[in-house]
């Protein structure tokens, strides 16, 4: 059942209540004249207990949709088809005066015109019927109101109020009918939370209605009214008026309640090791707006933005304080909020390769820039060129050599003052548009360098061998120079030179390079030149779409 006074022990939280304004006395006179009280802060159960000391149970009809100890929920549906609560019969039985007294909330889904969220008395088959009362909080003139009749329809007396209840928020309504007379009437007062919304001349006396076994909670008088959808807390029937002062004390007491409630209720989740931004709640299950606070906002800021300690650094603590606030009354949940380091790295070396460059005009070359550390969190690179008349370069570091001479191009990291540069050299030796050059010159090892300044070497793999500084031999099996991927990238047009011997014992087909890709074994895109037929072959796909010249 649900505790109105403490709440247990919430894992990295604490909770506090306060009053915006005035308590309850300790000893107030909401207590007298109860005729039944349900709390209704079970958890289980299809009995639902009076703790008014008379005895009046109540009882579940249809499902026990239980609250979490915080009211029952009513399902809905219609021609009094939802579930509902079966008071006990004859509540008015003798009486001259009426209240009734309790939290409700409906959900903003719930659109039926008229809902009646509790009636006494009896069963009606409209016009007709022999008494009752009743709460809805939205008529078919879109205002809530209270009712009372001491037979069917054309006797109803109402207090009407000036708009339809508000919902989804927990609302308190008071309802008092004082009997009267045609010659001296007595008066209905409509309350919500403690503060009156409408009064109207009453007629009649409650005791008029000298038996009533129509008395529910989600239901209405008449049988094809649609039952009631929201919750329900703390009912309770009183024989006498309640004062304005009593459905005010009445409200606040609910109030407190709902608020204490709704902050305990509260979750983040896991704030033991927190890495990211938080998502704080800010309406409460109650529907109350919750505001947020922060003894630490360059960690955590009251919206939940997160900024974590450096890396390498300190864990901060830090602790967020949500508030839940409604009728004078605040409840407050405080979270303790463990930021891990990690925070924004910054770069503190950058290098450049290669570090020096020889390409020829009209070539291009590209430049790779290393950060470190590699963990940076903008580890992001501004590259520059101290004489763009002799080389370019994009901002993903291509250089392109415009004229001859020699250039610095500088990679500028996002840290002021880490940089760093390479020199490239546009050379008129260098054939202009010469992207590739293997002298295969080179007596031992492995790398055939390329000497175009591209640095774009090669390597032998297979039975490939060097010749004395003479050339590569190839063994004719499976020797054989890898070149970098993409050569031919960007090109419109391109021209492959190359001095070659073949053996005597060469037999077969066979094919002095090949530049391109394969898919699945075939030939995807590519440009060769074979010995056997002596023929060069460009293909933008498989072999169909080769273009030969022999």
């Amino acid at each position: 059942m649900r505790t109105r006074t403490s709440w247990g022990a919430v894992t990295a939280a604490a909770l506090a209540l306060t009053s915006l304004g005035a308590l309850p006395a300790a000893a107030d006179s909401t207590a007298d004249g109860l005729v039944v009280r349900y709390a209704l802060d079970q958890t289980t159960g299809t009995v639902v207990p009076d703790s008014s000391g008379n005895a009046k149970d109540a009882a579940v009809v249809g499902t026990a949709s239980w609250n979490a100890g915080n009211g029952f929920s009513f399902g809905g549906g219609g021609s009094s088809s939802g579930n509902a609560i079966k008071l006990p019969n004859n509540l008015l039985t003798g009486l001259s005066a009426v209240s009734v007294d309790y939290e409700v909330f409906v959900p903003a889904s719930f659109t039926n015109t008229a809902h009646f969220q509790f009636n006494l008395g009896n069963s009606a088959t409209y016009p007709n019927g022999t008494g009752y009362m009743f709460v809805t909080g939205r008529s078919t003139d879109q205002k809530m109101r209270g009712t009372f009749a001491n037979a069917g329809y054309s006797s109803e007396q109402r207090a009407i109020g000036s708009a339809v209840l508000p919902s989804g928020v927990w609302k308190h309504i008071t309802y008092t009918v004082l009997g009267g007379s045609v010659a001296t009437p007595g008066r209905s007062y409509l309350y919500s939370d403690g503060v009156q919304v409408a009064t109207g001349p009453i007629t009649a006396m409650p005791s008029d209605v000298a038996t009533s076994t129509m008395n529910y909670l989600g239901r209405s008088a008449y049988s094809g009214d649609a039952s009631f959808q929201g919750k329900i807390r703390d009912f309770r029937v009183y024989d006498r008026e309640l004062t304005a002062a009593e459905a005010a004390t009445l409200s606040t007491a609910g109030a407190a309640e709902t608020v204490a409630g709704d902050a305990a209720a509260l979750s983040l989740g896991d704030t033991s090791g927190v890495v990211a931004n938080l998502t704080l709640p800010t309406t409460a299950a109650g529907g109350q707006p919750v505001t947020w606070a922060t003894d630490d906002a360059a960690h955590v800021t009251a919206t939940g933005a997160v900024t974590r300690p450096p890396a390498g650094g300190s864990a901060a603590t830090v602790h967020l304080t949500a508030t839940v606030a409604q009728r004078g009354q605040s409840a407050t949940k405080t979270f303790t909020v463990t930021v891990l380091p990690g925070g924004p790295v910054a770069v503190d070396g950058v290098s450049v390769s290669p570090a020096t460059s020889t390409i020829a005009a009209g070539t291009t070359t590209t430049l790779k820039a290393t950060v470190s550390p590699a963990t940076a969190t903008d580890p992001s690179i501004t590259w520059s060129s101290s004489d763009p008349a002799v080389a370019t370069v994009s901002s993903s570091g291509v250089v392109s050599a415009v004229a001859n001479g020699t250039a610095t191009i500088t990679a500028q990291s996002s840290a002021a003052g880490v940089s760093a540069t390479a020199t490239v050299t546009v050379d008129p030796a260098i054939p202009a548009g010469q992207i590739l050059h293997y002298a295969l010159d080179e007596t031992s090892g492995t790398v055939a360098h390329d000497s175009s300044g591209q640095g774009r070497d090669g390597t032998l793999a297979g039975g490939a061998t060097w010749t004395s500084g003479e050339g590569v031999k190839l063994d004719g099996t499976n020797g054989h120079v890898v070149l970098p991927a993409s050569p031919l990238a960007g090109l419109t047009s391109v021209s492959i030179d190359f001095d070659v011997r073949i053996a005597g014992s060469q037999t077969g087909s066979y094919f002095l390079y090949g530049i391109g890709n394969t898919s699945s074994g075939v030939g995807n895109g590519y440009l060769f030149t074979t010995g056997n037929a002596f023929r060069t072959a460009i293909a933008s796909g498989n072999w169909s779409t080769e273009q030969v010249t022999a």
